[in-house]
């Protein structure tokens, strides 16, 4: 996919994206899962993992409590979309609507920003305490494919045909290189526009520039989409098995604590639009929403709302 996507911009433009073409030659998205269709919130048809979100089963949806990781995930998939949404009722480059493209792109990559640092920082080092502590390889013989697994924690001991340590571990470090590929690719769609700010490519005509900008925001809505649905698959079993409510939630609070409160307020009015508009949103993460957010929070929500989107153009 990265090839393609390369090969279709620089025969597009080559002097526009030199930049873009460097940082991409370093991603190497592994597409290889990509089977059915997962319907996305834009109403776009693209091929998905064979375990969308939707599919995660009752009992796990149940004993899952750190909601905030994939709120954030619809919420960064739903105004991605938005943002795509609105380059097509875009038809000009004139000052002010470039401007406003940059600023949408820096609020985007903010919101990623939060995210990637909490995963990075907090939620796979404690991923990877919980498997490398609490799983381990039994000697059972092996049935259709996958190891029989012991897990040892407050939940009891229970034995699982599951993936091995090591075949968690390795998700682990997908998950990691998928969220760098990301990043990467959206830091190259900034670095599109911010040219075209600061008129280093304004000989490209706005048509042309556009529609890249287009094709490339349309790329990583399919990038986003099939890694953090392929993440969750592993993530949300995993976690809901191997801890308990009480653990769970006391790494919610660790994160809590780790955001400033600009970040809380974003991720809090950002989290709401998605629990109720993207069709990504399961019941239980709109029932969830709703039960865990503070009274105060409520409150104040109008006024951060005000406030959160007056930084993102893409929205009015």
């Amino acid at each position: 996919l990265v090839q393609a996507i390369i090969k279709r911009n620089m025969n597009t433009q080559p002097s526009l994206f030199a930049e873009w073409t460097t940082n991409t030659k370093l991603l190497a998205f592994n597409l290889s899962s990509l089977t059915p269709k997962l319907k996305l919130p834009w109403g776009l048809q693209l091929p998905g993992p064979s375990t969308p979100v939707s599919d995660i089963s009752t009992k796990h949806e149940t004993n899952y409590f750190i909601h905030g990781w994939r709120w954030h995930h619809i919420s960064l998939q739903y105004e991605l979309g938005r943002f795509r949404q609105s380059l097509d009722a875009t038809t000009n480059c004139s000052d002010q609507q470039v401007a406003d493209i940059v600023r949408s792109i820096e609020f985007l990559r903010s919101h990623l920003g939060t995210h990637d640092r909490m995963e990075a920082t907090l939620f796979i080092p404690w991923l990877k305490d919980k498997v490398t502590n609490r799983v381990s390889t039994g000697t059972n013989a092996n049935v259709g494919g996958m190891t029989m697994m012991t897990f040892l924690s407050g939940v009891g001991q229970r034995s699982l045909k599951i993936k091995s340590r090591d075949s968690y571990l390795s998700e682990l470090q997908k998950i990691e290189h998928g969220r760098m590929q990301i990043q990467k690719l959206l830091d190259s769609i900034y670095s599109m526009a911010d040219q075209r700010r600061h008129q280093q490519q304004r000989h490209v005509s706005c048509p042309i520039f556009l529609r890249s900008l287009r094709d490339s925001t349309s790329d990583l809505l399919q990038m986003m989409a099939t890694h953090y649905a392929t993440s969750e698959s592993c993530v949300v079993p995993l976690v809901a098995e191997t801890t308990t409510e009480k653990e769970q939630r006391e790494y919610n609070g660790k994160v809590l604590r780790y955001l400033s409160w600009a970040e809380k307020s974003t991720s809090l009015v950002t989290f709401h639009e998605a629990v109720n508009k993207s069709k990504l949103a399961t019941s239980r993460m709109k029932s969830a929403f709703d039960k865990e957010v503070p009274k105060p929070a409520w409150l104040l929500m109008p006024m951060w709302r005000k406030s959160v989107y007056a930084e993102f153009p893409a929205c009015k």
